[in-house]
């Protein structure tokens, strides 16, 4: 016996038309798995554009600085120490008087008592090239040339005096003695010089400006009491060293280096 489900049978134009639809959504699955296929694929082949993606940048290599050898530091060589300058004219002068005779130590002078009597002699003052106490040897000559040869330029060098000393009326009178004719004042104190270097002999005369000469060395000066020597208080006499004129002032003072002045006392 034949069963119905009830359902009336399609019709052959509906038929046909669910197999169209049919049809027609398999094709868009098929679209569908095909596109996603596409984008699998694109995201595979081009990781870089993924927008999640994040860049990092390569880890720099560390630069390792060379560490530099030390330069040695030079020995610096020593600095020579300089020559002493030789002492090339002379330095140094002293007022002496012989000990006893006149071949006797010579003693070098500060303070010198003595006589002081009307047209007789106070001492004869010789110079001598020296700072030492007491100066030997066989004459006063002998004894100044050992000391003034001693300097290498002792050629270009003269010795000169002052002389100075107050009056009792509280004057003072004051002059340089270079040469003979520079001698002053005589009535209170007569000077007389002498070159002990050019002349031969242990008794000789003053000099005199006329016998003056260029190697003329006034090497001892001897002052006497002029008439007028009670008048006299304290003298002083200097010596020293010269090269020209350079070394006075305008007055004509002394204003070099090499210098020495005693006092002479009247003697009670």
């Amino acid at each position: 016996m034949a069963v119905h489900s009830g359902k009336k049978p399609l019709s052959r134009r509906a038929r046909r038309q669910r197999r169209k639809r049919i049809a027609a959504m398999r094709r868009i699955g098929w679209i569908i798995l095909a596109v996603a296929a596409v984008f699998t694929a694109a995201r595979l082949l081009w990781p870089d554009q993924q927008p999640d993606a994040v860049s990092v940048a390569p880890t720099p290599e560390i630069t390792v600085s060379p560490t530099p050898s030390p330069v040695p530091t030079p020995t610096p060589s020593p600095t020579p120490s300089p020559s002493p300058t030789p002492n090339l004219h002379p330095s140094a002068i002293g007022l002496y008087i012989p000990q006893g005779g006149v071949t006797s130590p010579r003693i070098r002078q500060s303070v010198f008592s003595g006589k002081w009597t009307k047209e007789k002699d106070i001492d004869c003052f010789e110079v001598i090239a020296s700072n030492s106490e007491i100066v030997t040897g066989d004459s006063h000559k002998d004894m100044f040339i050992t000391a003034w040869e001693g300097y290498p330029d002792h050629d270009s060098e003269k010795i000169g005096y002052s002389l100075r000393y107050t009056l009792a009326d509280g004057s003072e009178i004051s002059y340089t003695i270079r040469s003979p004719k520079d001698v002053a004042y005589t009535e209170y104190i007569e000077c007389w010089l002498y070159d002990d270097v050019h002349q031969d002999g242990f008794y000789y005369s003053h000099l005199k400006e006329s016998k003056m000469r260029e190697e003329t060395l006034i090497t001892s000066i001897k002052l006497t009491c002029g008439r007028k020597i009670a008048e006299v208080k304290e003298i002083h006499l200097g010596a020293f060293i010269y090269s020209s004129d350079a070394d006075f002032d305008p007055a004509g003072r002394y204003i070099g280096d090499v210098f020495c002045e005693i006092t002479i006392l009247r003697e009670e």
